[in-house]
């Protein structure tokens, strides 16, 4: 079967208070990539982790995004773009006053499984990460 055309309207995905939206995954891809669209609060970001399986881009489009790269801090603001490859320890964290908001690439497609995963381990505990830490383990993702 062919890939076929997608369309992703704003209005169809603001709803509530999610914080990330899926915009292309991979079954939409071909197993390409990933878009995600995600918002942080100040302060807010993953801890140190590695990727074994994608590389990361992430395009900000408001706010302020801090990227430690193994032993690089990179300061984005909007407009800036960073590629994270595969295999390089990093975290992202909003380091400004106001909500964040970026695209985030993933290549190539699947680690959107693991973000549902994880969403649904942190409506159960958000302060449990073992199973966390194990499911990151299922998909190439090792938590520093």
């Amino acid at each position: 079967m062919s890939l076929q055309p997608l369309i992703n309207k704003a209005a169809d995905r603001r709803n509530g208070n999610r914080t990330a939206f899926c915009l292309a995954a991979g079954a939409a891809t071909g197993g390409g990539f990933t878009l995600y669209e995600e918002t942080v609060p100040p302060g807010s970001g993953p801890p140190m982790h590695v990727h074994t399986r994608e590389d990361e881009g992430f395009y900000i489009l408001a706010g302020e995004v801090t990227i430690i790269m193994g032993d690089a801090t990179h300061v984005l603001h909007t407009g800036d773009f960073l590629f994270a490859p595969r295999d390089i320890p990093h975290r992202f964290f909003n380091s400004g006053a106001v909500p964040a908001t970026f695209l985030v690439m993933i290549s190539p497609a699947g680690f959107e499984n693991f973000l549902a995963e994880y969403a649904v381990l942190m409506a159960k505990d958000p302060t449990n990460m073992v199973p966390v830490v194990d499911l990151g383990e299922r998909y190439g993702l090792r938590f520093l």
